[in-house]
């Protein structure tokens, strides 16, 4: 994952020696907090960039947090946007 063009795009040269405690810190799981708004999850089971099962990690830190959320999975969806392997 942390060689992926979006991830290296969003976190850049930080990434050098830091690798999965950056990206464990850079997770929307770790920042979620009992007053956020409530969230609508929408992932792709097919995500090649940030796996179906983050999705799964950061609704249970919504309900861990007691913040109302929703997951909607699309089946067969990537990540999108123009790092999708759509093309």
């Amino acid at each position: 994952m942390a060689g992926h063009p979006a991830v290296r795009a969003f976190l850049g040269p930080r990434l050098a020696g830091k690798g999965d405690r950056l990206l464990t810190e850079a997770s929307p799981v770790a920042q979620v907090t009992s007053d956020d708004p409530p969230h609508l999850i929408i992932y792709g089971d097919r995500d090649p960039v940030a796996r179906y099962v983050l999705s799964l990690q950061y609704l249970q830190a919504l309900q861990r947090a007691a913040v109302p959320g929703r997951l909607l999975t699309i089946p067969g969806g990537d990540h999108g946007g123009k790092w999708s392997t759509r093309g």
